[in-house]
């Protein structure tokens, strides 16, 4: 029998926070070929924008599921339509286009459609699993929709991919904390402040263990 995950007020805010803070350095459209680090591109038109960087104090927020809408003219741009449709076609044509899947992802994530974002991101990390920023994408995109153990598995298979990777370390994290395995969310982000040497997710990861300790001291 499944249980119903523990939410713990702020955790997955800095769940969320942690994913979104790597979007500032998105890749281009097609992770195979973009350069490592590539400089944040210009939203698409009709998507919903992402917070350009991480709140004052990520704790004040606490977590409700990303909506789901069925994208209309009241809701998303012309625009919007126009390249999923496009993006069908391409997909139709050519099922194993790496870089029409990942647009696609994006896409639905950006309009909501999370269910079907993550379908995409499944299919492009199949055809090309070391599409680091994607399997942030989906971890964080199964968070939202607050499937825990999908969002673990997720998680742990780009752990595979980049051992020690100190965002998806976080991520797993946060992931066991909402779960209720506060033990080992707080093991997690112990390593993450003890190896990474990025100070921004080594501060994250500290202000998460004061957060935690202060809650369930």
């Amino acid at each position: 029998m499944r249980s119903t995950p523990y939410l713990i007020p702020g955790l997955l805010a800095l769940f969320v926070v942690a994913v979104g803070a790597w979007f500032v350095l998105r890749a281009g459209p097609d992770e195979a070929t973009a350069p490592a680090v590539a400089a944040a591109p210009a939203p698409a038109a009709g998507a919903v924008p992402r917070a350009p960087g991480l709140p004052k104090n990520p704790f004040l927020t606490t977590h409700e599921p990303a909506p789901t809408f069925l994208p209309d003219g009241g809701n998303v741009a012309p625009s919007f339509h126009v390249e999923m449709e496009d993006l069908k076609r391409r997909l139709a044509e050519a099922p194993e286009d790496t870089a029409a899947l990942l647009r696609m992802a994006r896409l639905s994530q950006d309009g909501h459609q999370s269910e079907e974002a993550v379908g995409y991101y499944r299919r492009y990390l199949t055809l090309h699993p070391e599409g680091r920023q994607a399997w942030l994408d989906l971890a964080q995109t199964l968070g939202q929709l607050q499937q825990w153990d999908a969002a673990r598995e997720a998680t742990e298979a780009m752990l595979r991919q980049f051992p020690d990777d100190p965002a998806a370390l976080y991520n797993l994290g946060a992931v066991h904390a909402n779960a209720g395995r506060l033990g080992e969310a707080k093991a997690i982000w112990q390593r993450v402040t003890a190896q990474t040497q990025d100070p921004a997710m080594k501060t994250m990861a500290e202000t998460a263990l004061q957060r935690l300790d202060s809650m369930h001291p």
